[in-house]
């Protein structure tokens, strides 16, 4: 059995790994941490987070594109590697994600950057509804 791996034309790589930046992006802002007794720098991070979500449509769309071309590419070998025509369906699908993995672990992470990034930015809206609840509560005790 050959032992082909499954590769991105050169424009396709570097889609990949602009992908791949971009969700490090999201990832390294997520893990930064906001001071929750300032409001106006949750108001400040609000506003990034959600440029970053406005992002996050081509993130998906980036990493499903690239993991449907690699399905293809592993399609393509299995079909021209004959000693798979009589494999197993588990063996063979075994093989296919093993061919795959790469990709989907792409589209896996980017799935779940968007889905932290979501949780976020609803966080960060319910810290500032708090304060402002606050401040009311304050303005209508004086």
């Amino acid at each position: 059995m050959k032992t082909t791996e499954v590769t991105l034309t050169q424009a396709q790589e570097a889609f990949y790994k602009k992908i791949l930046n971009q969700v490090k992006i999201v990832e390294e802002a997520l893990a930064k941490p906001i001071s929750v007794n300032d409001p106006e720098a949750l108001v400040i991070e609000l506003g990034h987070r959600l440029e970053r979500l406005a992002d996050s449509a081509e993130l998906l769309a980036g990493a499903t594109l690239v993991y449907d071309y690699a399905k293809g590419k592993v399609a393509i070998l299995v079909l021209e590697e004959a000693s798979l025509t009589g494999a197993k369906q588990d063996i063979l699908k075994l093989y296919i994600q093993g061919k795959l993995a790469k990709y989907n672990a792409l589209y896996v992470r980017v799935e779940a950057a968007v889905k932290d990034l979501r949780n976020s930015i609803d966080g960060i809206r319910s810290l500032l509804s708090y304060e402002r609840e606050l401040v009311r509560n304050n303005v209508n005790q004086l």
